[in-house]
């Protein structure tokens, strides 16, 4: 079980393990078996007789805010991977990606000044639609709480452009401050 920095569901340099994911062996009969992954995200099970099995990795081991990103068994079943085994056989490859998920988000606000830095008195403006759009093109929308605040969480690695909607500022406004430059 392995953090996939860059969510390409392969392991890479510097793609390290995650330790104390705890990991479930199901069998055909509905027995089960536990495993902790060690310092090195690995887990074994040994010892197993011929027959169909699902190794399942419990989310709620996991750190917070990841994303799979590596399904086994290619059949898209979140943190589970369902195996055969044949007798005497080995498998070593029931691996389970896992991405961090950020978080985009700031505040709009009112520049009285114009300097470009929310300084005291210069209040978040409420009701402000801001677009959040991925390097896909695919779009969120939130709209920003009474102190100006918006945010975008649970978000893979990518690029990403934020888009406020001027017809939701007050009018007679212009913008002082551009976060990317």
């Amino acid at each position: 079980v392995w953090l996939d920095l860059d969510g390409d569901g392969v392991q890479g340099p510097g793609e390290d393990g995650i330790e104390g994911v705890i990991v479930t062996l199901t069998d055909e009969n509905g027995a089960t078996q536990f495993a902790e992954t060690g310092p090195d995200g690995e887990y074994l099970f040994t010892d197993l007789p011929a027959g169909d099995y699902t190794v399942t990795v419990d989310p709620g081991s996991l750190p917070d805010d990841l994303q799979q990103t590596y399904d086994a068994d290619g059949l898209r079943t979140p943190n589970e991977s369902s195996i055969s085994l044949a007798p005497g056989e080995d498998n070593l490859d029931q691996d389970f990606g896992y991405e961090p998920l950020g978080v985009i988000g700031d505040t709009v606000w009112l520049d009285l000044d114009g300097d470009g830095v929310q300084g005291p008195g210069e209040d978040g403006i409420e009701g402000v639609t801001v677009t959040l759009t991925d390097e896909n093109g695919a779009t969120q929308v939130a709209e920003t709480t009474p102190d100006g605040i918006y945010l975008f969480d649970e978000l893979p690695a990518g690029e990403y452009t934020i888009t406020v909607d001027p017809t939701t500022l007050p009018d007679d406004v212009q913008q002082t401050y551009d976060a990317d430059g």
